[in-house]
């Protein structure tokens, strides 16, 4: 059963196309017969969609076209709001960042809502290309540039909205990112290692990268040579705190 409450509310701040819809749906629900309904939609008006429904002949919105009549007026009152609406939804979309406290499929989520609610006021046309709201995925995820370096290190051959979601998901998961901070595990799998460490040896080409901890022997001239966890030589400058062989 319908109730007076439940009679969607048209104001100087409502979106008119979200209006628009749920008049749609509430006279799927609603109890009052056809040539009752817009004279209930009216009255639960304000503001200057009133001002124009009350200038309506009542016998136009007493039929039972009544609610078609009405929304036709409407529609020359919002027309020129359209573009408007068009601006207001480019700046939240292209303005949206994801906030510290949101994980990633969290941030994913809002960002696709964002998008689709762009796409239907150009009644669904895509505005972005798929490579760039790749891109924009990513840019707009509020990482810090270690996190950044890793997605794109490890980001497919063929760049796609797709890809990228899966490749932030597969990275990072459910975890919320703090990006004022390095990331604490930045090799989540081997494949992921094993990338990073051919970005490595393509950008550093005579140095070498292990996993395992390696120190010196305490001298200050040791020829270059130091020791391995595993009691191996090798030769080149010993990796410590104060001489990071390898920072990405």
């Amino acid at each position: 059963m319908s109730h007076e409450r439940d009679i969607p509310m048209l104001d100087d701040g409502t979106d008119y196309s979200t209006w628009k819809k749920k008049v749609d749906i509430w006279k799927l629900g609603t109890n009052a017969k056809p040539g009752q309904q817009a004279a209930k939609l009216i009255m639960n008006m304000r503001g200057k969609p009133q001002e124009v429904a009350i200038n309506i002949e009542t016998s136009k919105i007493g039929c039972d076209t009544g609610v078609d009549n009405l929304i036709a007026e409407l529609d020359k009152l919002y027309k020129k709001d359209v573009t408007q609406s068009l601006f207001k939804a480019i700046d939240s979309f292209e303005r949206y960042r994801r906030n510290k406290e949101d994980n990633i499929d969290s941030y994913i989520s809002e960002f696709q809502r964002r998008y689709k609610s762009l796409v239907q006021l150009q009644k669904g046309k895509e505005l972005y290309d798929d490579v760039i709201l790749a891109y924009r995925l990513l840019n707009q995820a509020n990482l810090n540039e270690d996190q950044m370096r890793l997605v794109r290190a490890t980001c497919a051959a063929k760049l796609t909205f797709e890809s990228m979601q899966e490749q932030l998901k597969r990275t990072f998961g459910d975890s919320i990112l703090d990006v004022q901070k390095p990331t604490a595990h930045p090799f989540k799998t081997s494949e992921d290692f094993n990338v990073k460490q051919e970005v490595f040896y393509t950008k550093y080409p005579d140095q070498t990268i292990s996993e395992e901890p390696e120190y010196d022997d305490g001298s200050e001239d040791n020829g270059g040579i130091y020791w391995t966890s595993q009691h191996r030589m090798k030769r080149g400058k010993p990796f410590h705190h104060n001489n990071p062989r390898y920072n990405p």
